[in-house]
């Protein structure tokens, strides 16, 4: 497990950090969400709006569950978070 200060101490673990809070929420981005992004150019070229509003959804399903998982490495349950979490999980997507 990654912990925030791990992350910090090395921005090379973005994309991992997020991933694997992703990954430990069981959230996998609809093949529509992929293509989406794929057809944009990539995850950079959505506006960030249609971020925070996946993103407040995703919190307010599930948002205790992903409180815990941000917790426990040390940081804590943010909407900016949850954007990083989701565009890992979307380009996790896109390189397979």
């Amino acid at each position: 497990m990654i912990t925030r200060k791990e992350y910090l101490q090395n921005p090379d673990l973005h994309q991992a950090y997020y991933l694997e809070i992703a990954r430990e929420a069981w959230l996998k981005p609809s093949a529509e969400r992929v293509e989406r992004v794929r057809q944009a150019g990539g995850v950079d070229r959505i506006p960030l709006r249609e971020w925070e509003i996946w993103a407040a959804s995703v919190i307010a399903y599930d948002g205790p569950t992903l409180a815990r998982i941000f917790r426990k490495r040390g940081d804590s349950l943010t909407m900016t978070g949850v954007v990083h979490m989701l565009k890992a999980a979307v380009q996790a997507e896109l390189q397979q």
